[in-house]
């Protein structure tokens, strides 16, 4: 297993969606207008915490990818996990953000969604690390001075970074949060169960919910998720040329 291996894509959308239910009216909808892109409407089920009850949502399933949506009361979730043997294994992140900004766009358009904030996550495997490689990601990351447990060698580490970014439509910054974490990993693909260590990154990018004062209509959402696509890129490049450089 030499190559790096995709965890997650997500885009999440935060508003008031409790009106999207499946009933007959909805599914009818679902069938004229998403099937042409390779979406089923699936059963989904969501615990009200505030009324104690059970409540019935609306999901849809690619036919085609691998990629899920789940339209809860109060958000919805786009994502698939493209790891080895999944349906989704050949998607790339490109691949899953032009699907992304098409399913929106039309669910935003069918069901009249106010939408108020946005996210974007994804978590990658790096390749396989020898124990050069991290120590030399450990050494930028961590101050190699600083060993509180008196000179042992740590098995297990993480830095987590938080900044702030500025996108040109999007009135105020937004989180880019990143996480680089040594992990021992254990993952199976066609030739059998593979072991080895490398860096988990995880890289979400969101909107605070103290700055959700406007409604994002679609065009906003995609220029949300090309600029997190782009912070991802530019993480992981630079990463990458520690890692591996």
């Amino acid at each position: 297993m030499s190559a790096e291996t995709k965890l997650k894509y997500q885009v999440a959308l935060f508003g008031d969606f409790s009106h999207v239910t499946p009933d007959e009216e909805t599914l009818k909808k679902c069938i004229e207008n998403f099937f042409t892109l390779g979406f089923m409407p699936t059963p989904l089920q969501e615990f009200n915490g505030q009324t104690s009850k059970v409540e019935a949502r609306l999901g849809f399933q690619s036919i085609r990818n691998g990629i899920v949506v789940n339209i809860l009361s109060n958000r919805m979730d786009i994502f698939c996990n493209p790891f080895p043997g999944s349906n989704a294994a050949g998607l790339s992140l490109r691949d899953f953000t032009n699907e992304s900004n098409k399913i929106i766009a039309k669910i935003i358009s069918v069901f009249s969604l106010n939408v108020r904030r946005a996210g974007y996550v994804t978590e990658t495997f790096l390749k396989p690390l020898d124990d050069a490689g991290l120590e030399k990601v450990k050494g930028l990351m961590l101050n190699s001075t600083f060993n509180p447990t008196g000179g042992l060698t740590p098995k297990e580490w993480s830095v987590r970074l938080v900044s702030p970014v500025v996108m040109e439509r999007i009135g105020s910054p937004v989180n880019l949060i990143t996480n680089f974490a040594r992990s021992e990993v254990q993952m199976g693909d066609q030739s059998g169960q593979k072991e080895f260590t490398t860096i988990h990154v995880t890289i979400d990018v969101n909107m605070p919910m103290e700055k959700a004062s406007f409604t994002m209509d679609s065009a906003l959402i995609e220029d949300f998720i090309e600029n997190s696509l782009a912070l991802q890129n530019t993480v992981l490049t630079n990463v990458r040329e520690i890692a591996y450089g």
